[in-house]
């Protein structure tokens, strides 16, 4: 059990660091400003659902934003499940998902500047990475708790995955109600023209402002 609950921890310290894809094109001779506003209206989309609507996007409505941040939802609980070596039910599956849409909102970052490049802006943001779990302390609790579930000896391996997975999305869940967070670090992405006319951040920049969204301590 106890290499079992080792391979459970690495698998969600993996897929806690997302992939925020920032996607859609902004204005054909875009200002400082648009650069910088863009970034943040598509992060506050995918982390918090709302956005300034003052924004406009050349080929993306409000409904794309909302699909954006289930999509990062997907991405998640594909990576949680997707190899086949973790099944849950789909209660506990939802559970999961309802942790991390919670954990989106409780994001910090904020766009600090934009410099301008001979294709368009190199956009930097700020990012408090966000404290989802320290591995190493929440194996022991979670090893700790499953010694007392009753019957815990006759269970198959996916039911003490199940139940394992119960207990991480609570105490998950009992974090962020009161998050910590690492020091701000700042990461830089380039606001540039994908397609003739039309400017965004690649797949590649957004998911560097994923992988910094969170802190997972996977020692």
């Amino acid at each position: 059990m106890k290499n079992s609950m080792k391979k459970l921890m690495a698998v969600i310290a993996v897929v806690l660091c997302i992939a925020c894809v920032l996607a859609g094109c902004g204005n054909r001779k875009p200002t400082k400003e648009d650069a910088m506003d863009y970034v943040q209206a598509v992060l506050d989309g995918i982390c918090t659902g709302d956005y300034d609507h003052s924004v406009k996007f050349v080929d993306m409505e409000e409904s794309d934003l909302t699909n954006m941040r289930e999509e990062v939802l997907d991405s998640i609980m594909d990576g949680l499940t997707g190899s086949g070596e973790l099944t849950l039910s789909e209660e506990t599956a939802k559970s999961f998902r309802d942790v991390m849409d919670k954990a989106l909102t409780k994001c910090k970052y904020q766009v600090v500047d934009a410099v301008k490049t001979d294709n368009g802006y190199d956009v930097t943001v700020s990012i408090e990475p966000l404290k989802v779990m320290d591995s190493e302390n929440l194996q022991h609790e979670l090893t700790n708790y499953l010694l007392t579930v009753p019957n815990i000896l006759s269970m198959s391996e996916d039911e003490i995955m199940e139940v394992a997975m119960k207990y991480i999305a609570e105490q998950i869940d009992a974090g962020l109600d009161s998050p910590a967070y690492d020091d701000a670090v700042q990461v830089t992405v380039s606001y540039t023209e994908l397609e003739k006319g039309q400017y965004g951040v690649s797949e590649e920049d957004g998911e560097r402002l994923g992988e910094k969204m969170f802190s997972v301590n996977a020692d």
